[in-house]
């Protein structure tokens, strides 16, 4: 099994309670999982270009002819191919940074992660049958969280049958007992890991 893990773990704390999350997660599956693969994509290290202007055109051009096997949608690949998906980032902004949304403009790329059936319905095109999503947040995340709400339609969309989500709200919070809710949640990325 490959497992593809999206790290969007951006902090300016000195340490990333989202990475903590997220290095929790992974660790508990590497040892239920030994004998399979994990494949990394660091999008605090790497610069996509925002699809406008010439970016766009030459994109879609790309993909109007149909040449899916240019370098240009290598991270669609990987990421239809993928067994299971693990997306991880902060809550921001009642969602999730600009880098993951870019990230996921590349990966929507028609006739790889998705397509259309004949009388127009969405056909999903990618591998995976889960995708957990795993974030922290300084405040509340229950009453609004449009960057869940998003994936969710999105693994809709890619064919995904099952999207699961992970947060630990509250973590800037000082008058309840946020590092409690914190080692809750690391507990729970450890039990799901398991299974995942």
């Amino acid at each position: 099994m490959k497992l593809l893990f999206v790290d969007c773990c951006l902090s300016i704390h000195k340490v990333s309670r989202t990475k903590l999350l997220a290095d929790t997660f992974l660790t508990a599956w590497r040892e239920a999982h030994p004998a399979d693969e994990v494949e990394l994509v660091d999008l605090k290290t790497m610069t996509l270009p925002p699809l406008v202007g010439d970016v766009l055109v030459r994109h879609e051009d790309l993909l109007g002819r149909g040449e899916t096997d240019d370098a240009e949608f290598a991270l669609a690949r990987q990421f239809a191919a993928a067994d299971r998906i693990v997306l991880a980032a902060p809550y921001w902004e009642l969602s999730f940074p600009a880098q993951l949304r870019l990230y996921i403009e590349y990966v929507s790329a028609l006739n790889i992660t998705f397509g259309y059936a004949k009388n127009g319905a969405p056909l999903g095109l990618c591998r995976a049958d889960k995708l957990l999503f795993l974030t922290t947040a300084g405040g509340d995340i229950e009453k609004a969280n449009c960057g869940a709400d998003h994936l969710r339609a999105l693994c809709g969309m890619y064919g995904i049958g099952q999207f699961l989500f992970l947060g630990a709200p509250m973590q800037d919070v000082q008058e309840i007992d946020h590092e409690a809710i914190l080692k809750k949640t690391l507990a729970q990325a450890q039990a799901l890991a398991k299974t995942f």
